[in-house]
């Protein structure tokens, strides 16, 4: 995953290793966080983070480079996320 951020002044690349945050373990723990630290009654389970975690390497596959997100604002500047 990829995180561009092109502004006028600046223009900067965050890339995050697949492999690191969509695994089992990470999904996991991300679970238990989010029922804690949630202020609203979360019912999510490691299972549902799991079938989350298929899902998103489907669509990395599916969208081979083409942005997940894509965003630009009134002056310019423009965030972008791709698998």
């Amino acid at each position: 995953m990829k995180i561009k951020i092109i502004s006028d002044e600046h223009k900067f690349t965050i890339p995050f290793p697949n492999g690191l945050i969509l695994n089992g373990f990470v999904m996991g723990k991300l679970a238990d966080k989010i029922k804690e630290k949630s202020e609203f009654d979360v019912n999510i389970s490691k299972e549902q983070l799991k079938i989350l975690c298929r899902e998103l390497k489907k669509t990395k596959k599916l969208l081979k480079g083409e942005p997940l997100i894509y965003v630009k604002s009134g002056d310019g500047d423009e965030v972008k996320i791709t698998m």
